[in-house]
């Protein structure tokens, strides 16, 4: 396989992990939005939240260093 098509294939997949972190976190803001009221599962949700943000910064950061490796091929 060549660099080229595994940088392909690494885009893909990163593109395939952010659309499902935005609908997860997408559907914890809705959720949180109409039902927030300090249980522990709006705790939890939150918290989920969290980890979902830090996810798609991840994300971010690794598809910008994959686009950039594909420029320079």
């Amino acid at each position: 396989m060549s660099e080229e098509s595994y940088t392909l294939k690494i885009l893909n997949y990163l593109e395939n992990a952010v659309k499902y972190l935005v609908g997860f976190l997408s559907a914890i803001v809705v959720y949180l939005a109409f039902n927030y009221d300090g249980s522990t599962v709006s705790v939890l949700a939150s918290i989920f939240a969290l980890f979902c943000s830090i996810g798609l910064i991840q994300c971010a950061f690794l598809i910008r260093k994959y686009l950039r490796k594909l420029r320079s091929l």
